[in-house]
């Protein structure tokens, strides 16, 4: 949080100590107090020596923490225990309308930046359509977030009337995205809150709608489709101009992925924390005016900013191959949680990079489900498992059941057997298929079931 990089932790006498573990905050001016920063919705623990501000943090963090644990628990129970379409529509549906009743009602502290945005739109309910393409209009270079302010004025110029408008967009787009490409919704949608991107669409509001409309670019990029997908950045861009640097990002995410890769960014990224002083002040005059080394968002993060991204990176790393396995049109979406991970680093130096970071971050809401769907078997392998079981372990009938945290094997024989040879046989054929015959206590996780007890289970 900036406020430790300002008088707050060293020469302000009236400061307690603060600490925060998390990531994901936004920009606050110094004088900002820690207790109304709290607002801007990330998901953080917070530890505070002074009461009265521990007090106003947990109660400013309770809906955001209570949001993600009712998005697991519910998003197990309904969707991972009786996995169903209809039940993904009821999570992603129930999740939706209570993220949309918390941006509506929230007050106008939460969010840093949501005080500016207000003030924009009065002066688009103001100007109405001619302000919207004038050379007063801020933004007028980006026509879409202006148009799209514009159509909410039609429905209303009140604060609520903006905050659902906002709202809206960016929850639905989400809950689209989410149900037509996740490969399990509830966990898209835990990644939605958890990582902090719901509580960015409370705050850096251009940029999160520009971000949710890039989402519908990844399949696209999965796919090596670069006419869609540009045209989809070129959407983007009309929110926020940021959006260009998706466009060599193409390309980069197409490059193999080896050792020689990671040793490359790693020379890259030691480059740019010895040198990024007298590179930038090249490059920002021309496309960041008022971004100059010493400004604000050229300060650096702390490292709790970027630990998130970087463990996760470093998950999906190890998971390379089974993710590969699974569907080599993932090598784009590796590539990116990548970069993701590499600007969050480079926001230790500059902040200003954690803006195209949190364009990359959303790649979690695809990846991590496809790490949990890494866990089950292929559909291969279950059946060399099914041919395995018949032939080896002489069973009549077989079916096998493989989710994210078990593999059920089934079995029927025509001749009653001792219960004891018939264990064992399967046990060799299922622990030699999962290359586990020599693993110490791997017999500890196996449970065998015979007759009813076997129907029972199942049901």
């Amino acid at each position: 949080p900036p406020w430790t990089r300002t008088g707050l932790m060293s020469g302000d006498r009236k400061a307690r100590r603060y600490w925060a573990l998390g990531f994901g905050h936004s920009a606050a001016p110094a004088e900002t107090s820690p207790a109304r920063y709290l607002h801007s919705g990330s998901l953080s623990l917070i530890i505070i020596s002074d009461f009265n501000f521990l007090k106003k943090g947990v109660v400013s963090m309770a809906p955001y923490l209570l949001l993600a644990l009712g998005a697991a628990v519910l998003g197990f129970l309904l969707c991972e225990l009786h996995p169903s379409r209809r039940n993904d529509i009821i999570l992603i549906a129930a999740l939706s309308v209570v993220m949309f009743f918390l941006s509506v009602l929230r007050g106008t502290s939460v969010g840093v930046d949501y005080q500016m945005y207000l003030n924009y739109f009065a002066e688009v309910c103001e100007g109405g359509l001619p302000f919207v393409f004038s050379k007063n209009n801020l933004y007028w270079r980006e026509v879409g977030y202006s148009l799209l302010e514009y159509v909410i004025s039609l429905f209303g110029s009140s604060r609520l009337a903006y905050a659902a408008g906002i709202a809206l967009v960016c929850l639905v787009l989400n809950a689209v995205f989410v149900y037509r490409h996740s490969p399990s919704p509830w966990i898209s949608m835990f990644v939605f809150i958890s990582f902090g991107i719901f509580g960015y669409t409370l705050c850096t509001i251009r940029h999160q709608i520009a971000i949710a409309i890039f989402l519908f670019a990844l399949p696209y990029l999965q796919k090596k489709q670069f006419v869609p997908y540009c045209l989809i950045v070129l959407l983007a861009m009309t929110f926020h101009k940021s959006m260009f640097v998706l466009i060599p990002m193409y390309f980069l995410a197409q490059l193999a992925l080896t050792w020689r890769t990671y040793a490359f960014y790693g020379v890259c990224l030691l480059g740019y924390f010895m040198f990024s002083e007298a590179i930038l002040p090249i490059i920002t005059p021309d496309f960041y005016q008022g971004y100059e080394v010493g400004s604000y968002y050229m300060l650096g993060r702390d490292i709790p900013t970027a630990v998130i991204p970087i463990l996760f990176f470093l998950v999906v790393a190890l998971m390379q191959k089974p993710l590969l396995d699974r569907n080599p049109q993932n090598l784009p979406l590796i590539k990116v949680s990548l970069y993701c991970a590499v600007l969050f680093i480079m926001t230790l130096k500059h902040f200003i990079f954690q803006r195209f970071a949190l364009i990359l971050l959303p790649v979690a809401m695809l990846l991590l489900p496809e790490i949990t769907r890494c866990l089950a078997i292929s559909p291969e392998q279950q059946a060399e498992l099914l041919r395995a079981l018949c032939a080896e372990a002489k069973a009549a009938e077989s079916v096998v059941i493989s989710t994210c945290n078990r593999t059920e094997v089934y079995t029927y024989y025509t001749k009653e057997e001792q219960q004891q040879k018939l264990f064992s046989r399967l046990q060799r054929v299922l622990l030699e298929k999962a290359g586990a015959l020599k693993v110490d206590h791997i017999t500890d996780y196996l449970r065998f079931y015979q007759g009813e007890k076997a129907v029972r289970h199942l049901f």
